[in-house]
């Protein structure tokens, strides 16, 4: 399956971690109310969408994190972290245009061994996602993950020192240079990154 693959940088993803499975009631409306603001186009600005709904609930008042955590999170995460006051930035040059899921796995085969084992890690992460406080990711037709700013910091350095050559793949140069950018901005803002698809 492709998928839009996107990235979002925040202040911290501590805050996210710490409201799954709060069970706080004022996080969900909160939540929805940034949903309402943001992404409907109904007349009525207090039409709730039940799907959002349904996924904000899930993650905010579940008795205890799932151990595969639903995929479709990404969407809950960016109102998520507007209404904690992450100062979510979406302004990436990874972001522009089209990167789909399909491309990670070549693009992880090509620098495997120009990279450090932590990168390696960090861009499986980015691939397979990476849940906030369960074992895995339930692919629910959705992904997200998540790097610290440490790893970020990490990975960035580590594929700025990969040598172009190594990018074979004329149709893999567009995506390795908008990603080291993109990591390059985010490690110089020392901030947490969240990806999803």
């Amino acid at each position: 399956m492709s998928m839009r693959d996107h990235f979002f940088s925040v202040t911290s993803i501590e805050p996210i971690r710490t409201c799954i499975a709060s069970g706080d009631r004022a996080v969900v409306e909160g939540v929805i109310k940034s949903y309402l603001r943001g992404d409907l186009d109904y007349e009525d600005e207090d039409e709730d969408d039940p799907e959002f709904r349904e996924a904000v609930e899930e993650m905010i008042t579940c008795v205890s994190p799932p151990k595969k955590e639903p995929g479709c999170w990404i969407h809950v995460l960016e109102h998520l972290a507007q209404y904690l006051e992450l100062s979510p930035d979406f302004d990436l040059p990874f972001n522009e245009g089209w990167k789909h899921s399909h491309v990670w796995p070549p693009y992880r085969k090509l620098v495997k061994r120009h990279i450090s084992r932590q990168s390696r890690k960090s861009l499986g992460y980015l691939d397979d996602g990476r849940p906030f406080r369960g074992r895995g990711i339930d692919y629910d037709g959705c992904v997200f993950s998540w790097l610290s700013a440490d790893e970020v910091k990490e990975l960035s350095n580590s594929l700025s020192n990969v040598d172009a050559s190594v990018i074979t793949d004329p149709d893999l140069i567009d995506f390795h240079e908008t990603l080291t950018e993109s990591l390059q901005i985010v490690a110089g803002q020392s901030r947490d990154l969240i990806a999803g698809a």
